[in-house]
C-alpha cells in the first residue's frame, strides 16, 4: 500500500532522512483505520514533540524520519479521547532507506485518571506505565498539562449546562493532570507520575488491568509527595 507522509508535525523534506511504513492492527488481527502514530527519539528528554502521522483507512501509514534509534507508540484512534500513548517498539532509521514495520495493539483495557500538584501551576506531569513484575519494561506514556485557570473555565462551564440541551461529556477536566490509556494488555502495572525534567521524584501506585478496566477521580497531592516518592492507593 502506497500512503502519503501526513505527518502532523512537520511536511518538509529532511535532507538524507529514511521512512517507516506499514500497517496497524488491534487485538483481533484487524486493521485500525485512521489510527495516531507517534515517533519520539529513543533519547527523548520530556519536552521533545517527536513526531506524529494518521494511518489511513486501511490502516497504513508512512513516516520520514531523520536517521536514528526511535520509539514508536500508538496514540488512539483520530479524535478519540485518548491521551496516553502505548508503546509499539523501537526502530533504527537509516539515512535514505524505507523501514517496513507493522505494529500489533495486544490489549483492550483502559485506564483513566489523572494527577497534579496542588500548590504548582502550569507544569508538566509525565506518567510511565511499566510492568509491576518487571519495572524496567515501559508500556505506556503521557504527557499532562496542569493549569488551574484551564480547571475553572471547566468548572464554570458545567456549572451553565442546560440540562434540557444535549452536550457531548467531557471525559476529563483539563488542568488535573487528566490522561486516559486504551487497547492495554490485561496486566498488573506499576504508575509512575514524575513533576521533574530530570524525572528523579515521582509518586507511584499499583494498577490491577487484569479482571477489567480502572477509572480514578484526579489526585492532587502537594510537591512534597512527588519528593518523597509517596505510593498511591489505586
Amino acid at each position: 500500500v502506497s500512503v502519503a507522509d501526513n505527518s502532523i508535525v512537520d511536511k518538509e523534506w529532511i535532507a538524507g532522512s529514511g521512512a517507516i511504513s506499514g500497517r496497524i492492527f488491534d487485538a483481533q488481527g484487524d486493521a485500525i483505520p485512521d489510527a495516531v502514530i507517534v515517533f519520539r527519539p529513543k533519547s527523548e528528554p520530556m519536552v521533545d514533540r517527536g513526531a506524529t502521522v494518521f494511518a489511513d483507512e486501511f490502516g497504513a501509514y508512512r513516516k520520514r524520519l531523520r536517521p536514528g534509534n526511535w520509539r514508536i507508540y500508538f496514540g488512539g484512534r483520530r479524535n478519540a479521547k485518548t491521551s496516553g500513548w502505548i508503546l509499539m517498539g523501537e526502530a533504527e532509521v537509516q539515512s535514505a532507506q524505507d523501514l517496513a514495520f507493522d505494529l500489533y495493539v495486544t490489549g483492550s483495557r483502559a485506564l483513566s485518571g489523572g494527577i497534579w500538584a496542588t500548590e504548582l501551576d502550569e507544569i508538566l506531569i509525565e506518567l510511565e506505565l511499566r510492568l509491576a513484575f518487571d519495572t524496567s519494561v515501559l508500556i505506556a506514556k503521557a504527557n499532562c498539562f496542569t493549569s488551574s485557570a484551564d480547571y475553572e473555565e471547566y468548572a464554570d462551564a458545567m456549572g451553565e449546562i442546560d440540562p434540557d440541551v444535549a452536550i457531548s461529556p467531557t471525559v476529563w477536566p483539563p488542568g488535573r493532570g487528566a490522561f486516559h490509556f486504551e487497547d492495554l494488555p490485561a496486566d498488573v502495572y506499576e504508575l509512575r507520575a514524575y513533576f521533574d525534567v530530570s524525572k528523579e521524584y515521582y509518586v507511584w501506585g499499583l494498577v490491577d488491568l487484569v479482571d477489567g478496566d480502572l477509572e480514578f477521580a484526579p489526585i492532587g497531592l502537594p510537591s512534597e509527595g512527588f519528593l518523597r516518592g509517596r505510593e498511591l492507593d489505586l
